[in-house]
């Protein structure tokens, strides 16, 4: 059996592990977080930038354009982009927050139009591609309806 002397020494090397442990986790939560941080900012902007290229001008669809390009083009099709591009940065989370509801009828609807006329072209491709990224993303909060009737990643 060991001596109490022996528990009392013991303890405090115990205690020191347990608070680096605790320490240790909290640098990795923190550097978790930092890392998803700047994945969903990635996301959002992305997000804007598609946004952006596809309710912008015609000529607008190539690949190879840069963001830079197309910020500095002139819209030519809706007159609410910035609007929406401004919703989707303001966000925390890369999808439409509820301040933004009344965006989201001229947003599908030019998605909508944007891929029946071009079923076979690279718009409808760009469109594929974006519905794949935006099916990793989590739900729009207005899409999945919760139990308690709140938003759970918007808080509202």
């Amino acid at each position: 059996m060991a001596s109490p002397s022996a528990r009392a020494a013991s303890s405090p090397v115990s205690d020191l592990r347990h608070q680096q442990q605790e320490a240790l986790g909290k640098i990795l939560s923190r550097r978790s977080m930092r890392v998803w941080s700047s994945k969903s900012s990635q996301e959002r902007r992305s997000l804007a930038e598609s946004l952006l290229q596809l309710f912008s001008s015609g000529s607008s669809s190539s690949a190879a354009s840069s963001a830079a390009e197309i910020a500095q083009r002139p819209i030519t099709r809706r007159p609410g982009v910035e609007e929406i591009k401004n919703c989707v940065l303001s966000s925390v989370y890369p999808c439409l927050p509820p301040q933004c509801d009344p965006l989201r009828g001229e947003i599908w609807q030019v998605l909508l139009n944007v891929y029946k006329r071009n079923q076979h072209g690279s718009a409808a491709q760009e469109f594929d591609r974006m519905l794949q990224r935006l099916g990793k993303l989590p739900r729009d909060p207005l899409l999945g309806a919760t139990g308690t009737g709140r938003c759970c990643s918007c808080g509202s």
